[in-house]
């Protein structure tokens, strides 16, 4: 592994399947040399996982619930032409937020739990700006140690709003096969885009993220349509950090011709900052504070940043404590809770 970088950890087998999730194929790919011969019970547990996927996907078409894969599997075979290749921890799906409340019977029927970490309950009662606070919600089945992710929107905060960007995404869609099964999925156009606006929201924490980008078959995108969705994200400033992180750890670029402009500093040096360090299980008021200092240059539309100073007074766990229909009586709740969990508790 050939990059800038000065942590020698990143060319440790072991720390990148712990911290960054990569399968051991892809560190054979990163590193180079033999193929590990542990490979081979990965990949069998890898099909036991796509098994899973399609298990879980042919009952969401026996109750007529449109769905759209999220990378796991199904990224794995467009890029790799393996659906095992990419580790997946879970799996990830998209429905339609009118389809909610089905697919939480769904997930009860097949013996998933929604998460205790998780705040937000669906019932017919459940206030509608309830689910403007969240994007997915978090389903686990210990009998077959699996998480499943169902999300409603692509993300928070993008600098178009939540119902511009499932218009663009229902717009976007194409039908491969995959196992004999149909499957909606994202064009690659659409994909890609959507991979950068998840590794950037992230700040790149996980190598596997970067991975993804270097690593996507670019050659068969219409280039006409990537242009015209970029323009429309403003996503330039998220295809140069890219192209910056994917020089200094792996000596390559993004094969993609973008409008280049000056990034602010922070989108430079501050993934870097969080990609070489332990993954933080609290998050401190310093770490905090330059999660969203970082979170306001990844856009340069002034509405994308009223949208993340809006979310600053927002946190889906309080939803745990407080009990209204009403969101103006939770806006006043939230600078509370804030003080509270933040300062006084520290």
């Amino acid at each position: 592994m050939n990059n800038h970088s000065t942590d020698k950890r990143l060319a440790e087998r072991r720390y990148l399947y712990r911290r960054h999730r990569l399968s051991h194929q892809q560190i054979d790919r990163l590193l180079g040399g033999s193929p590990t011969p542990i490979s081979m019970s990965e990949k069998v547990n890898q099909l036991e996982t796509v098994r899973k996927f399609l298990d879980l996907t042919d009952s969401l078409r026996e109750k007529d619930i449109f769905f759209v894969p999220l990378k796991g599997c199904i990224l794995s075979n467009r890029i790799y032409g393996d659906p095992t290749i990419r580790f997946s921890h879970d799996i990830d799906i998209f429905v339609r937020l009118n389809e909610l409340e089905k697919v939480v019977l769904l997930m009860k029927e097949k013996g998933f739990h929604i998460s205790d970490n998780e705040a937000l309950t669906v019932t017919k009662e459940t206030p509608k700006w309830f689910f403007s606070l969240l994007h997915h919600l978090v389903f686990y089945n210990k009998a077959q140690h699996l998480v499943v992710e169902i999300h409603w929107s692509l993300t928070e905060n993008m600098a178009v709003s939540t119902g511009r960007s499932l218009q663009l995404l229902y717009e976007n869609l194409t039908e491969i096969t995959f196992a004999g099964r149909r499957f909606k999925v994202m064009n690659p156009e659409f994909e890609l885009l959507f991979l950068l606006i998840h590794g950037s929201r992230h700040r790149w924490e996980r190598l596997k993220w970067l991975i993804d980008i270097r690593d996507y078959p670019v050659d068969s995108m219409d280039m006409e349509r990537w242009n015209r969705l970029v323009g429309i994200f403003k996503a330039g400033r998220l295809i140069g950090q890219a192209d910056y992180l994917l020089e200094f750890y792996f000596r390559s670029r993004l094969d993609i011709p973008y409008k280049k402009g000056g990034l602010p500093s922070i989108m430079l040096k501050y993934p870097v900052s969080c990609l070489e360090r332990e993954m933080e299980t609290s998050i401190t008021v310093k770490k905090f504070l330059m999660d969203f200092y970082y979170s306001l240059f990844l856009f340069p539309t002034i509405g994308y940043k009223i949208r993340v100073l809006d979310n600053i007074m927002i946190r889906p766990g309080d939803l745990k404590y407080f009990d209204t229909s009403y969101k103006l009586a939770y806006c006043f709740y939230r600078p509370y809770s804030f003080i509270k969990r933040r300062i006084l508790h520290a």
